[in-house]
């Protein structure tokens, strides 16, 4: 609201001689022709004018209304450039705001009427209000939406040529009675005459009505038919003169508007021109049918119909001719031309019911929602169409009718033909015209939102980063809509130094935390703990349940407990005494034992204790079931517990999706152990989680599973991942972190996903971290999100300890195995493991399902190579998606010789279990043959689809279905990059490969061909000759005999070596000198595209490094010189380093003594 303390906000006001002043408010301009032309300029026109012209040219024509300027600019659609001031116009009121009406004119503009100018009794309500300090009263009630209000124009904006053409132009209206009938003559009322007026007391009889006259007021009669709780001081209405009044009289009786009768129609020779006001209904005559509309008559007063006023948008104007009368309500009137608007709309005509577009409270739903349309005609610029549907009409301005650029505003309407349809999306109401605004822009159609209100608190957005400081990040969504993400929220541990890690144009995933569409502000985070939660958000008290399970954020850390904020406003507290045991130690305090416990910006799970609405109080506990406790104490087990150890359980209890409870199946004697399993260790699979959850461990309770023990908090966690549980078969799990040593290989889950790197769970909670470098990505095209799932089952190699942070560096590249575990992540197991796991799952949903799916699996015995018909829908990439004559869901890969609506015979050859549809083929030219041999051998096949992990193939000779894993290893299940990409129709030679035959589900597996390597696996402690390939100050660079590289660190070299002899490595060796030399280890024994072969650690020494103590003797080789504190640091071993502090530093000392 521009020059907000004229109009009277929040706690400024307005005096009363101010208000009621009797002057007019307004010069009005009586003047018949504002069109004259000025004689032409006499002067030569110059090039630059010239120029200018053909701007000016072809600016006017871009902004053309109605396509008629060539015929005029009076007999046009209302717009701000003829709203000008002193107009007075009918209007609906949109929205209701502490400030201001928002009033909807017609024609889709909007008018603002500020506080004081809505009628003098209610800016005295208003002033009251402030003096009395009285907040909870609320005049809200005194309108409503979709009313019928009149309205004068009282700063109209002008628009000149040097105005930007995207700026915002408000139209501010006075609904005053006062100013509304400014022009009007008391003593020339007539009975059926509409007035406004505001309630401005109430007597025993009746309502003193306020008309806007000085000397005369309106009554209103108390009657059994009238509302009289809504007719409260400050009511706003339109009233009828009930019966005619003398020149003396001061009373003007009055009616409301009955809407059981019809309205009484004016004849022209009633009322003159400066007598009319908007609503009035008339009976004007056709003068003349224009492109646009029609131009009418009432008496000797000009007036004009728009396209848009008709009864329909669908109306021609082939339906009207000259001299013929219409029933029409007054629009708008401009005292300056002396024009009038009228419509034949019959919400106008009568007034007495709201708009149809808001009956049964659609409005809110329908803004936003994408609608089919149908082109009914062009208006002007615009387009008129119809929504079946809502059977209702929209109009689409020329700014919403395509993304591409154009000159030509006709020439773009003429692409769209009536009776064309198409696909819109509403983007607005206008309540005075009853049309939906619309848009045919392909990107607000396919946008997810496109104002703050479409925003819902908790849904996923995504956006691009468009400033970064040290207070958080501003994310643009749309191109007008920004959301702020506060420091704490730009990671799960927050990011301090957000300028570096955060590059502006990057594409990043939200959710949303906030949002006021009021104040324009929407709150989001990018913790992947929230992006990912399964949690239910909570965002109202609404939401709120006792025991509830829900997610939030650390904001406060006080002496009495955590402050956590959930979505929305919400936020609640945890007491000290639902964190955990906490232990007051001597000179601690427990806020200082919580900042120890938690920082700002962690997240944690919680459950609801209570709330009270009324109070806005929430009370939250962190003793949340399956997650350790702060402080708490650690379960009981029993003596021969230990991490890793194969048990067998039974389900006792599904609380949730997410975690179930269960116990230990043990003798009779023991007490049985309670265990929890989570979702992420339900199956190797992420795909398969959910389903095994609600399909397989809810169903069958008392089936005995395999399982192991992967961690041992104040709960006993167990993992039912079979790749994990074979693995604890064949090999151990380290029980602590003290037990991880680098070089070796153990399994994990995927907790987090970064772009710089992603965090592992490993055995009892040990947090192993991949950084972005040792990441197995190919391409630049594929990224972590991409190749990795959040409770995927991966094999990382251990490359460091981090002591400090007590954490495992690893790597997730493709490693070489050795020993018993090397199978378990070969690409055939991995499959293996997988189709037992999908077929187990239809089985279950055969048994145990009720819906159609279920039906069709049982009754249909073998539904791979089922014959079957499917309806293509759409196409998705290089698939079809469709539906088969059962209704049930399909796919297909394209061909190009089908198109959308064909009709295909096909033979079903897969399930996609987590889409729930049937993959379909059509190259299948007879049956699938089954057969259950072990030896069998194929010589051939033909690749029929390739899915995300593997192809389909339909052998040659016999006609089988055969799996070919697309994948190397366990760690590359999900890779959109494959190892072997296969095309449709291709041919594969079978002929060196030995398949794999499932007895129980009757699927063959084809090998993954893995080219021969000559890299030898050496093993630890092995003698094996080495050349010397180059002499470094610290090391010997050296070759193996199958090419693998490897180094003899300077340390490794000599078992007793002299300070006094020894002066560099050139004296004792030169390259291609050969020596025999013991592997003590590998450096980095992986494969990528540089190095294919492991690097290996060596030494020519005969023992291993000793353990030094207090007080021994030891030779080191000199590293550099701290350059901070100048002190010397030594090599004493491979993987160990000494430090000589500057003030125990002797000169000439190579022989040293450790202290410390």
């Amino acid at each position: 609201m521009s020059n907000e303390t004229d109009y009277f906000p929040r706690g400024s006001s307005t005096t009363k001689s101010e208000i009621k002043t009797d002057k007019s408010r307004f010069n009005r301009v009586d003047r018949d022709d504002l069109f004259v032309s000025s004689a032409p300029s006499k002067r030569k026109r110059s090039q630059h004018d010239s120029q200018k012209v053909k701007e000016e040219r072809k600016k006017k024509s871009k902004k053309s209304l109605d396509g008629e300027d060539r015929q005029g600019t009076l007999y046009r659609r209302l717009h701000k450039q003829n709203l000008t001031e002193g107009v007075l116009i009918c209007g609906c009121i949109e929205k209701i705001t502490p400030y201001e009406l928002r009033i909807s004119l017609p024609h889709q503009n909007i008018g603002y009427v500020p506080l004081t100018m809505i009628s003098d009794e209610y800016t005295e309500l208003i002033q009251q209000k402030l003096l009395n300090n009285n907040q909870d009263e609320d005049f809200d009630n005194l309108f409503h939406l979709g009313q019928y209000v009149i309205c004068r124009v009282i700063e109209g904006d002008t628009i000149n040529d040097n105005d930007k053409p995207n700026q915002q132009k408000r139209l501010h209206l006075s609904m005053n009675p006062k100013d509304v009938c400014d022009q009007i003559t008391p003593d020339n009322l007539i009975k059926g005459m509409m007035l406004p007026g505001v309630v401005s007391s109430i007597a025993d009889h009746g309502f003193i009505i306020n008309i806007g006259f000085s000397q005369r007021k309106g009554f209103l009669p108390k009657d059994k038919h009238l509302n009289e709780d809504k007719l409260k001081i400050g009511f706003h209405g339109l009233f009828q003169i009930k019966e005619p009044t003398t020149a003396n009289s001061r009373i003007v009786p009055l009616k409301l508007l009955d809407n059981k009768k019809a309205r009484l129609t004016l004849a022209p020779t009633k009322l003159p021109f400066h007598m009319l006001l908007p609503g009035l209904k008339c009976k004007v005559t056709v003068a003349k049918t224009r492109i646009n509309g029609l131009q009418v008559t009432f008496g000797e007063i000009k007036g004009f119909i728009h396209l848009q006023d008709f009864e329909t948008l669908k109306t021609p104007i082939t339906d009207f001719a000259p001299e013929q009368e219409l029933e029409a309500t007054i629009l708008s009137i401009d005292p300056t031309t002396k024009l009038i608007h009228y419509s034949m709309q019959s919400h106008l005509l009568a007034l007495t019911f709201p708009p149809s577009i808001i009956e049964n409270d659609i409005q809110p739903s329908i803004i936003g929602s994408i609608q089919a349309c149908i082109i009914v005609r062009h208006i002007g610029s615009s387009l008129a169409i119809r929504l079946p549907a809502l059977k209702q009409y929209g109009i689409v301005s020329s700014t919403h009718l395509t993304d591409e650029n154009y000159d030509d505003v006709q020439q773009m309407l003429s692409s769209f033909i009536a009776g064309q349809k198409t696909q819109c999306r509403i983007i607005g109401i206008s309540l005075s015209s009853n049309l939906a605004i619309c848009t045919l822009k392909k990107s607000i159609i396919e946008a997810p939102f496109i104002t703050y209100t479409d925003i819902q608190i908790g849904s996923l957005v995504k956006g691009t980063i468009n400033h970064v400081d040290q207070h958080g990040l501003i994310i643009n969504l749309t191109k007008h809509i920004n959301g702020f993400v506060p420091i704490i929220h730009n990671a799960d541990i927050p990011i301090k130094e957000a300028l570096h890690k955060f590059p502006l144009k990057k594409k990043v995933q939200c959710r949303v935390l906030q949002v006021d569409p009021s104040r324009q502000r929407l709150i989001l985070t990018m913790k992947n703990s929230l992006l990912n939660t399964k949690l239910p958000i909570v965002s109202s008290y609404n939401d709120l349940q006792t025991d509830l399970l829900t997610i939030g954020v650390v904001i406060s850390i006080q002496e009495y407990g955590l402050l956590v904020k959930l979505f929305g406003d919400l936020c609640g507290l945890v007491p000290k005494m639902e964190i955990g045991q906490l232990h007051t130690l001597t000179g601690t305090n427990i806020k200082s034992q919580l900042q120890q416990m938690f920082y700002i910006g962690q997240t944690v799970s919680c459950k609801v204790l209570n709330f009270d609405a009324e109070q806005k109080k929430i009370t939250l506990s962190l003793k949340v079931p399956g997650k350790m406790t702060f402080g708490s104490k650690l379960a009981p087990v029993p003596a021969d517990f230990s991490i890793g150890k194969v048990i067998q359980w039974t389900v006792t209890e599904c609380e949730n999706e997410e975690h179930l409870s269960g116990s230990v199946v043990t003798e009779r004697r023991r007490k049985p152990i309670s265990i929890t399993l989570t979702k992420n260790h339900t199956s190797d699979f992420v795909e398969h989680q959910s389903l095994l959850m609600r399909l397989d461990l809810s169903a069958n309770k008392s089936q005995q599973r395999d399982g192991i023990y992967w961690s041992h908090l104040s709960y006993i966690n167990i993992s039912m991942k079979k790749i994990l549980v074979e693995f604890c078969r064949r090999s151990t799990l380290p029980q602590k972190f003290e037990d991880c040593t680098a070089g070796s290989i153990v399994p994990g889950v995927i907790q987090n996903i970064f772009d710089y790197g992603i965090f592992i769970d490993l055995p009892n909670t040990i947090i192993a971290f991949a950084p972005h470098k040792h990441l197995d990505l190919r391409g630049s095209l594929e990224n972590a999100e991409k190749k990795y799932r959040i409770g995927q089952t991966v094999f990382v190699r251990i490359l460091q300890l981090d002591e400090e942070k007590q954490r495992c560096i690893v790597s997730l590249k493709s490693l070489i195995y050795d020993g018993e575990i090397a199978q378990l992540s070969q690409a055939d197991y991995v499959l293996r493991s997988y189709l037992d796991e999908k077929y187990q799952l239809i089985q279950h949903m055969k048994e145990n399902g009720s819906g159609p799916l279920s039906k069709f699996f049982q009754e249909t015995t073998k539904w791979i190579g089922f014959k079957c018909r499917c309806l293509i829908e759409k196409r998705s990439d290089t698939w079809f998606v469709g539906r088969l004559e059962n209704g049930l869901p399909a796919t297909l890969p394209y061909d190009a010789h089908y198109s959308i609506g064909d009709s295909i015979d096909g033979y079903i050859i897969d399930f996609n279990l987590p889409a729930q549809q049937f993959i379909v083929t059509v190259d299948l030219k007879k049956p699938i043959k089954y057969s259950k041999e072990s030896s069998q051998s194929f010589t051939q096949c033909t690749i029929l689809c390739q899915l995300p992990s593997y192809a389909l193939g339909l052998t040659t000779d016999s006609n089988q279905l055969v799996h070919l894993p697309t994948f190397s290893e366990l760690n590359s299940f999900y890779s959109t990059s494959s190892t072997v990409s296969y095309k449709r129709n291709e041919q594969v030679d079978l002929t060196s490969l030995i398949p794999y035959v499932s007895e129980e589900f009757n699927y063959i597996i084809i090998p993954f061909e893995v080219t021969k390597s000559s890299i030898e696996n050496y093993q630890t402690n092995q003698i094996v000759p080495v050349t010397i390939v180059d002499v470094l100050p610290k090391q010997l660079n050296v070759k193996l005999n199958d090419g693998s590289r490897g180094r003899l660190h300077i340390t490794e070299l000599f078992d007793n070596p002299s300070p006094d002899k020894f002066q560099s490595l050139n004296e004792f060796y030169h390259i291609n000198q050969t020596l025999n030399a013991r592997i003590i280890g590998t450096r980095n024994i992986e494969k990528d595209s540089k190095h294919q072969r492991p690097v290996y650690e060596l030494s020519l020494r005969e023992k291993s490094s000793k353990e030094y103590e207090i007080g021994d003797r030891i030779v080191g080789f000199f590293d550099k010189i701290d350059e901070k504190t100048k002190g010397y640091w030594f090599y004493l071993s491979l993987h160990t380093r000494g430090y000589i502090p500057p003030v125990i530093l002797q000169k000439n000392c190579l022989s040293l003594n450790v202290v410390t």
